[in-house]
Parts: structure tokens; C-alpha cells; sequence
């Protein structure tokens, strides 16, 4: 007797080979990737289902193999639906407005449990670290990214206090974070820019990110999640727009390798940032109301 297609399981390596042509992970390590597959399992809903049910909280998430989705949130259709390499953006930003995910003519769809993905976060910097990437690199092509615009530095002292508020004040996803505030306020290294001088031309690779400590400078118009050029930094991107000092200015710069040092050893820190990285994202793609 033949059995229902609906019936059959997915193969490890059917899992893994769907994990990494739906999600695009670049980077993920192969535990990190069996972790994945083995938490996940594959439902077949039948056309005119609903998968989940706004106002309700999110248990799992869905990746669809076949068939076709459509994704409502606050009663709206979100139109990213089908074309975002995440295993679900809204979890990610751990965005709380009601969410609606139902298929018109049938899906089939690997799930996976929310608690679960979580703990592979947790567990599996690797993965972590290429949402990061992903979600960093997306944000580039939004907009807002598109000018300069003027910045002034808020701080006036150089004292560690100083430094700490800077830091604060630069990478708000650090905030409530001390002790990775104070680690990375060790490892970074003060930089003094005169009136008019560039720190770095456009299409200069990144290396580093810097956050303001006194005076003022030209920098990406955007909401600055990551000091300036941490979102660069973050995709692995060249300098989209110099920057230059309109006054003598003083800055911390922090490493790639310091703050991705940082994102590994603080866990909590880590999820912050992706989720802000994320909420930004849906900010910068949402369809107007």
C-alpha cells in the first residue's frame, strides 16, 4: 500500500539540506545545523488552514517547503512574507503585535519550536552571529541608509563614568549590560579627529565601529543600533558614506574582533542586538498603514 506523502518524514539530511536553502545561513557550524534539523518536524497543512492564530503566543515557527503561506500581521498582509531568509523575522525582533500565518492553497512546512530555537541561540554562537550578519546586510539596502547627516556627541568628560555613558548612549542594544560595557570600554582605544579631518573614505573595509565621546561629525542617517559603522561592520560591507569631523572630536573605536569577542561571551547581550537589528529591519520594510 502506498502511503500519504503527508505521512512520510524528512531525512536528516533532507532537514539540513532545507534549513540552509530556506534560511541562508552562511557561517553556521554543522552542530549548530543539526541542532536545527533535530528539533524541527514536517507538517502538511491542507488549503484554507490557518497555522497561527493571531493574539495567540508564538510557539513554533515556519518554514515553508511547498505550497504557499501568507503572513498577517495586525491585520495586515505583509508582503516579505515569502522572500525573507529568516527562519521567522518577527520572532527574532520578538515583536509582540498579532500575528496571523495561514495558506490559501495548501503548505508544506518545517517547524520549529520557539523554545527551542532560543536555546540553539544560546548554545550555537555561530548561529547568532549569522542572523546578525543576515539581518545587518538587509538593513543596508533600506533607505534610510541612503544620507548623512550631523551627530553630536552628548558626553563631555573622559572619565571611565564618561566612557561608560558614551558607550550607552552608542550601542543602545549594550544597555543594562554592564559587565560587557566594561569589557568592551577596556579593550576600545580613544581616537581624537580635528575639525574637517576624515576618519575613513567611502568604500574602505571595515574593521571597526566607533562611538562619540566630544564634538561633532557627518555619519549614516539611520538609527545607529551599533555605534558608527556597526551595521557595516556587522555585513561584512565597505564604507557606505565617510566620516568627517565638522569640529575637533574624540571617539572610542572597538574592534570587529573585540565586539564580536564581547557577542560570544554575553549571551543576553547577543539576543538584544539581534533583536533590535530585526525590529529595525521590519521598521525600514513595513508596508505603509
Amino acid at each position: 500500500m502506498r502511503r500519504n506523502p503527508r505521512e512520510l518524514l524528512l531525512t536528516d539530511v533532507e532537514r539540513r539540506t532545507a534549513l540552509h536553502d530556506s534560511i541562508g545561513l552562511a557561517g553556521v557550524d554543522a552542530d549548530a545545523v543539526g541542532a536545527l534539523a533535530s528539533v524541527s518536524r514536517r507538517a502538511s497543512y491542507a488549503p484554507d488552514r490557518v497555522l497561527v492564530h493571531a493574539g495567540e503566543p508564538r510557539t513554533s515557527v515556519q518554514i515553508l517547503l511547498s505550497g504557499d503561506l501568507q503572513v498577517m500581521r495586525a491585520g495586515r498582509v505583509w508582503p516579505h512574507a515569502l522572500v525573507r531568509p529568516y527562519v521567522d523575522l518577527f520572532w527574532l525582533a520578538r515583536d509582540s503585535m498579532p500575528l496571523e500565518v495561514k495558506t490559501t492553497n495548501g503548505a508544506e512546512v518545517l517547524e520549529l519550536p520557539v523554545e527551542a530555537l532560543e536555546e540553539i541561540l544560546e548554545e550555537h554562537f555561530s548561529t547568532s552571529l549569522a542572523f546578525m550578519r543576515l539581518l545587518a546586510t538587509n538593513l543596508l539596502t533600506t533607505p534610510r541608509w541612503a544620507a548623512t547627516t550631523p551627530m553630536r556627541a552628548k558626553v563631555s568628560g573622559a572619565r571611565l563614568t564618561d566612557r561608560l555613558a558614551a558607550l550607552q548612549e552608542g550601542l543602545p542594544f549594550a544597555r543594562g549590560h554592564v559587565d560587557a560595557l566594561m569589557q568592551l570600554e577596556e579593550e576600545a582605544a580613544e581616537l581624537q579627529l580635528d575639525d574637517g579631518s576624515a576618519l575613513w573614505p567611502a568604500g574602505e573595509p571595515v574593521r571597526s565601529l566607533v562611538v562619540p565621546l566630544r564634538g561633532a561629525a557627518n555619519v549614516a542617517a539611520s538609527d545607529e543600533l551599533a555605534g558608527i559603522g556597526g551595521i557595516e561592520l556587522l555585513a561584512g560591507a565597505a564604507r557606505m558614506t565617510p566620516l568627517e569631523a565638522s569640529r575637533p572630536w574624540s571617539a572610542l573605536r572597538i574592534t570587529e574582533a573585540s565586539l564580536i569577542d564581547v557577542l560570544e561571551d554575553h549571551h543576553a547581550l547577543t539576543r538584544d542586538l539581534i533583536a533590535m537589528l530585526a525590529a529595525s529591519l521590519i521598521r525600514g520594510i513595513e508596508p505603509p498603514r
